[in-house]
């Protein structure tokens, strides 16, 4: 068991990121993981944020080059063609959840070990954006460092 963990954990860190930036457009072939392994995936859940119910596919973990990315999948609906959205809009849709998931610190809700190096932290909160139509998907990335997150919440209004 523990070394098929460390096997996942070792195959997701070798893959490369597709999104570089803190959001970008992407079209997706087969899921919201675009082709990372998912570690410690969740269902279904529905959060209440500021009174107001946000229904969560999934949660789960990415290993990326740059770390341990936990990572959101919110169903959304884009009005009109994606190439429209723009990375602000994508941010303000996500940043409610990503704030929630920090303040509850639901991406420290797995631990793994990095062979030889100890506990490999979460580094980041990303969300996926997620359309379905029939089979396809189409949606927007948005990630934020644990730093871009802890200053955001610090220079928020109370």
């Amino acid at each position: 068991m523990r070394s098929e963990r460390f096997r996942i954990l070792a195959r997701s860190l070798a893959i490369v990121t597709v999104c570089a930036a803190a959001a970008c457009d992407i079209r997706f072939d087969e899921s919201s993981t675009a082709g990372h392994v998912p570690m410690a995936r969740t269902g279904a859940e529905s959060w209440i944020i500021d009174g107001r119910e946000y229904r969560v596919s999934s949660t789960y973990f990415l290993g990326l080059p740059e770390g341990i990315q936990f990572t959101i999948d919110y169903p959304y609906e884009f009005s009109g063609a994606l190439a429209e959205f723009t990375a602000e809009r994508a941010l303000d849709v996500a940043l409610p959840l990503i704030r929630h998931a920090y303040a509850e610190q639901l991406h420290r809700r797995a631990r793994f070990e990095k062979a030889g190096s100890g506990v490999a932290e979460p580094y980041a909160i990303g969300v996926v954006l997620l359309e379905k139509d029939g089979p396809a998907e189409r949606g927007y990335r948005v990630r934020l460092t644990l730093d871009e997150i802890r200053t955001r919440i610090a220079g928020s209004p109370p």
